[in-house]
């Protein structure tokens, strides 16, 4: 059995989808940003549940693989990013400092 089951002695009312335009997989733009917004873990549980709801427990392995493989990619890249910016700044600074010495040994006449 996949999908939402109500509890015995009540009736489910469908009423579309609550979140269409925040969060989808509908079409490729929205499944984007919800995969974006998973990864920046920003609501994902609430997400994850909603899938659960339409689709079954099984999704939830989808998502917890997701947010532990994705949210280390994401975090590798920010660490790159900084790692970068810090070297090409240390090779500037290293850059300055060796023009400033150049100067200093140079004899005027």
């Amino acid at each position: 059995i996949t999908g939402y089951v109500c509890p015995w002695g009540q009736v489910c009312k469908d009423t579309g989808n609550v979140a269409a335009k925040q969060v989808n997989f509908d079409f490729i733009l929205p499944t984007g940003t919800t995969l974006f917004m998973i990864l920046m873990l920003e609501d994902w549980a609430a997400v994850m549940y909603r899938v659960a709801d339409a689709l079954g427990l099984p999704t939830q392995l989808y998502f917890l693989g997701l947010v532990l493989i994705g949210t280390m990619f994401v975090l590798n890249l920010v660490l790159a990013t900084v790692a970068d910016a810090f070297t090409s700044t240390l090779a500037a600074l290293r850059e300055e400092l060796s023009r400033q010495q150049d100067r200093r040994e140079i004899p005027r006449g």
